[in-house]
């Protein structure tokens, strides 16, 4: 199964190339309900809780900045920072007050994809008439080809085996995929997630 699983992943990074497979996959997709990255039909119950409490208690807001972190996609322990697809390339939030990490789609060679139903989308449209930026702060754990083989697996055991515990092998590769037991990753995370986040408040005091 394994054989079989890095044949087929390999063929189809020679023949579409290593973005385009990227973005087919980690983009979304609402065709197959059991499968990864499934957008389904309404908004998850995590993110729907955090929309709701940004509608009801922040109001009138003139300026904001939206970092989205993730785990998952880049080399280990070093974090992209990744523009939104739509967003103004020349925009000074982009180009004066963060450094050389940032990212934008058209890198070919970066972590950067397009995904549907993002938080960049859903504030925008909460705070239509202020001034909304956003960013998604991506650290990089273990190879691609791995985080894509744990996703698929503990999908498979999540979707066909019934009661699964925490404790099986699939969930423990998963967790590992996206928070590796590394001191020297989780420290990265804490240093660089405070230096954007003290570089977004500079912006806003700058307004």
């Amino acid at each position: 199964m394994e054989i079989e699983f890095f044949l087929t992943l390999a063929y189809l990074t020679a023949r579409y190339g290593f973005q385009p497979l990227k973005q087919a996959i980690a983009g979304g997709q609402n065709d197959y309900p059991l499968g990864l990255f499934y957008t389904g039909q309404d908004m998850e119950s995590g993110p729907r809780l955090i929309y709701d409490w940004f509608k009801e208690n922040v109001v009138d807001i003139e300026q904001m900045v939206v970092v989205d972190i993730h785990t998952g996609l880049g080399p280990f322990g070093y974090d992209s920072l990744l523009v939104p697809h739509d967003a103004d390339e020349e925009d000074e939030f982009y180009t004066q007050y963060l450094d050389d990490h940032v990212e934008f789609i058209h890198d070919a060679s970066g972590t950067a994809y397009i995904a549907k139903g993002n938080f960049d989308s859903y504030f925008k449209k909460l705070y239509p008439n202020s001034h909304v930026r956003t960013l998604t702060q991506e650290f990089g754990t273990i190879k691609p080809t791995l985080v894509l083989k744990a996703l698929r697996e503990e999908n498979y055991f999540f979707n066909h085996v019934s009661d699964l515990p925490r404790t099986h092998w699939s969930k423990i590769n998963l967790k590992n995929a996206f928070y590796p037991d590394s001191d020297s990753w989780k420290e990265s995370i804490i240093s660089r997630g405070e230096k954007v986040f003290f570089d977004c408040i500079q912006y806003l005091q700058d307004r």
